[in-house]
């Protein structure tokens, strides 16, 4: 038995302040937020694992991390 969901945030990388009565634009490249989340049954070991999962990209810098977890009974 599997489970799983994914979310994407899409962000706009542009940026405008109106400064006396001047707008001021600032683009950067548009980035997004990536969160996954899931789980994994085996019923023949009795083992479950959940996992977790980021990513983060952008023009500065890529982010990505995970964590899982395994359990046997």
């Amino acid at each position: 038995l599997s489970a799983g969901a994914h979310l994407r945030i899409p962000f706009d990388g542009k940026t405008v302040v109106d400064v006396s009565s001047v707008p001021l634009v600032s683009e950067r490249k548009d980035m997004a937020l990536e969160l996954n989340a899931g789980f994994d049954y085996e019923w023949d070991s009795n083992t479950l694992t959940f996992g977790l999962a980021t990513a983060q990209g952008g023009e500065v810098e890529d982010y990505r991390a995970s964590l899982s977890m395994n359990f046997g009974f």
